[in-house]
C-alpha cells in the first residue's frame, strides 16, 4: 500500500504513515471524513485536546443528535429547559469547545457520556 501524501510503501496494518505521519485510515475512521481521522490522530496520541468546532457552537444539541450523540444532547436540552435558559449559551461554549472530543469518544470508545 502507498501512502497517499509521500508516495512511501506502508505496510496496511499501521494507522499512520512512518515517513511523515499522514493518517491510513483504521477501520474505526473509515467512514469518517479526513478532518475527523486527524482529530481522532490527535486525541489519540495526546488525549484531551480543546478543539474548536463552529457547527457544535452554532447548533449545539442538534448537533449532537445528528452525530448521533443524542443522550449528551438530551441532558443538555433539558438542562437548559429548567434552567430557564439560563445554561443555553454555556452549553454552545461546550459543545464548541468540546464536541469533537465527545464524537471521539462516540466513535472510538462508544461512550455516550463521559
Amino acid at each position: 500500500m502507498l501512502c497517499k501524501k509521500c508516495a512511501k510503501d506502508i505496510s496496511s496494518d499501521v494507522n499512520f504513515c512512518p515517513s511523515c505521519g499522514t493518517v491510513v485510515m483504521e477501520k474505526s475512521y473509515k467512514e469518517e471524513k479526513e478532518v475527523y481521522a486527524q482529530v481522532f490522530y490527535e486525541f489519540d496520541k495526546k488525549g484531551l485536546i480543546p478543539t474548536w468546532s463552529w457547527t457544535g457552537f452554532l447548533f449545539g444539541f442538534i448537533w449532537y443528535f445528528f452525530k448521533g450523540m443524542w443522550v449528551k444532547g438530551l441532558l443538555m436540552l433539558t438542562m437548559s429547559i429548567f434552567s430557564g435558559g439560563a445554561l443555553w449559551f454555556p452549553f454552545l461554549i461546550y459543545c464548541g469547545v468540546l464536541g469533537k472530543w465527545d464524537y471521539y469518544l462516540l466513535k472510538t470508545k462508544d461512550k455516550q457520556l463521559w
